[in-house]
């Protein structure tokens, strides 16, 4: 047998040679443990009385993220109440853990994504509808359960990205009779609170920063949803859902039809 020709002589060790494979596999070791504990590791929770499902899920998220497993309401409550995750995943059937969620001023903030199976659903339209019902309960995307892994990944990504935000507590973002309230991801319209999901104040945080302008909805999604595969319709359910909170607004949202949306100028929503 020709050692020669599966090892490199880098030295010897009682008459041993050293693998070169080997000192290389301890080099990227020491690199992994160096890349592991100075990343910041973001962790997801996953709620779902399914085993497989968050088997599967957690076979997924665990290539980027810390994944952690809840499989009651009454697990995931306990959970919240010692440790605040990243994101949470919960299925729809559990959507009594993301109005708790929102209830709670230490987790309001948390994103939540809510998993449909589509099969329960004769037509689009049922599964659309509801999509925009777990939209307007609070969670912030819905996904199908036979999600594409790479697209389950970007998802995730993206809305962790748009937490990173970190908006300047003492510039305010107001317009006319509404203001954000940063340190709560709230909004305050003639003085009364209004609740938001973290996707609504980012959404109404990129309007207020652009009065008057027409927003194109493929510039929207760029801006907000890089990453991941937002849809038209999405988009148009969390406008709706901002109209209906602020009733009473200066500034009405305008629909540019074929392009997206405009938050108008005060003196033309009030001679409206």
């Amino acid at each position: 047998m020709c050692l020669g020709a599966s090892r490199f002589e880098v030295g010897s060790l009682s008459g041993f040679f050293v693998p070169a494979r080997w000192l290389l596999g301890v080099f990227w070791f020491h690199c992994l443990i160096e890349i592991t504990y100075s990343v910041d590791v973001k962790r997801v929770l996953i709620v779902d009385t399914d085993g497989q499902l968050r088997s599967n899920l957690k076979c997924v998220l665990e290539r980027q993220f810390e994944v952690l497993e809840a499989e009651s309401v009454s697990a995931a409550v306990q959970f919240l109440g010692r440790n605040h995750p990243d994101l949470i995943f919960l299925n729809e059937s559990l959507i009594d853990v993301c109005s708790r969620v929102r209830a709670n001023p230490g987790t309001r903030c948390i994103p939540v994504f809510a998993f449909v199976d589509p099969s329960r659903f004769d037509s689009s339209v049922g599964r659309g509808l509801r999509r925009a019902a777990l939209l307007d309960l609070g969670v912030d995307d819905v996904l199908e359960i036979d999600f594409f892994p790479e697209e389950l990944l970007a998802r995730v990504r993206s809305r962790l990205r748009l937490r990173r935000f970190e908006l300047d507590e003492e510039v305010e973002c107001a317009a006319g009779n509404l203001r954000l309230e940063p340190s709560t991801l709230s909004a305050r319209l003639d003085g009364q609170r209004i609740t938001l999901t973290p996707t609504e104040f980012d959404l109404l945080r990129y309007f207020l920063l652009q009065v008057g302008r027409v927003v194109l909805r493929r510039t929207l999604l760029g801006d907000l949803w890089p990453d991941a595969v937002v849809t038209r319709r999405t988009i148009d359910t969390h406008v709706a859902n901002l109209r209906k909170k602020l009733v009473g607004f200066d500034h009405a949202f305008e629909t540019i039809y074929g392009s997206g949306y405009r938050l108008a100028p005060q003196e033309r929503a009030a001679s409206a």
